[in-house]
């Protein structure tokens, strides 16, 4: 079943979009996000990639897009869940701080803040004798936050 506004572009035949003149719910991003990681055709692609303004039917460069509003929706957030960490770490951001920080530095402060404590939360069920390297990757993580929170 295809949602309303969907429905409405394709009717149109919108090409392009403001984006900026409209809001979409996380719910009905994420319904999107995942619609187009389980396309594979044109006619699949091309009304989502027009809702949102993306000229390249590419699916990286959909999800990018879808992505970047879930962003914006987080500035308008006063509290955040795992939902928002996961759509977070769906940028491909990589280990190195030069690039982590590009990520956050468009992120809300608060964000970045709830982020840090949800990793220290998950820290502390770690085996200090014994660490995993995802584990050692979730340390790292948490050493990149503090050092992006305290040149803030």
């Amino acid at each position: 079943m295809k949602n309303i506004s969907l429905y409405i572009l394709e009717k149109l035949n919108i090409q392009s979009i403001d984006i900026n003149k409209c809001s979409f719910t996380d719910k009905e991003l994420l319904d999107d996000y995942e619609a187009v990681r389980s396309s594979y055709t044109k006619a699949e692609k091309e009304p989502i990639a027009n809702k949102y303004g993306v000229s390249s039917l590419k699916m990286h460069d959909i999800e990018l897009a879808i992505l970047d509003e879930l962003r914006k929706n987080r500035f308008d957030k006063k509290e955040f869940d795992r939902q928002d960490i996961t759509n977070f770490y769906r940028y491909d951001i990589g280990e190195r701080y030069e690039k982590l920080k590009t990520y956050l530095d468009k992120e809300p402060k608060e964000f970045v803040e709830y982020l840090l404590e949800f990793l220290k939360e998950k820290a502390k069920a770690f085996n200090p004798r014994y660490l995993s390297p995802a584990n050692k990757y979730t340390l790292k993580r948490i050493s990149n936050l503090q050092k992006y929170l305290n040149h803030q």
